[in-house]
């Protein structure tokens, strides 16, 4: 998917119709009619853009949840309950807590090393809206990290997540294979977490 077209899309879904807020349906309403059919089929649409020159690329998902809005975010973001579900971390600690923002210390295993960074997120109390970045008053073994969480009620009572990530480790990964692990990453990942959420976080990978 082109870079303009991806950057449009999110603001066009985040804006809503008609300044209402947004169901999943109106989100989806937005795409191309093939990339719903596949998220019907498939339960997850992973999409990178691939027009972008930077060596972060930009990598969106959306994934169908069966539990309903207020459930589904409530496990998301819950810090405590990453390790349950994200076979990729070795640690997560919340080191402080503002209003509607924390920074999370997080250990991470990337090609058989591992990476401590601190990350700042925030929520969005009007939307429940989750967003994310580097805390810069740490040495963090990440050169980028940066995204977004966004929920959606449906009309059968499910919810339709939508995540966005840009993951930059530094020069000692090559950009190519920085693309294809942020890549495979978040299709693993968003899997892991639909069938958690769907299972109530009973479910484990």
């Amino acid at each position: 998917m082109r870079r303009g077209s991806l950057l449009g899309m999110l603001v066009a879904a985040g804006l809503g119709l008609g300044g209402a807020k947004p169901t999943g349906e109106s989100v989806l309403s937005q795409e191309p009619p093939e990339l719903a059919q596949r998220l019907r089929e498939r339960g997850i649409v992973v999409m990178e853009d691939v027009a972008s020159d930077e060596r972060a690329t930009f990598v969106v998902a959306f994934v169908i949840f069966a539990q309903p809005r207020e459930r589904a975010i409530a496990l998301v973001a819950d810090p405590k309950r990453q390790l349950e579900w994200r076979t990729d971390l070795s640690g997560v600690e919340t080191v402080e807590t503002v209003a509607d923002s924390r920074v999370d210390e997080v250990r991470i295993r990337v090609l058989f090393r591992e990476l401590v960074y601190r990350v700042k997120y925030h929520r969005d109390p009007e939307t429940d809206r989750i967003s994310w970045a580097l805390d810069p008053r740490f040495e963090n073994d990440l050169d980028r990290f940066d995204g977004f969480w966004e929920f959606y009620p449906l009309e059968n009572g499910g919810t339709l997540g939508r995540f966005g990530t840009r993951v930059d480790a530094g020069i000692a990964v090559p950009a190519f294979m920085q693309r294809d692990l942020t890549r495979r990453s978040v299709v693993g990942t968003m899997e892991n977490c639909r069938r958690w959420v769907d299972s109530n976080g009973a479910w484990r990978p």
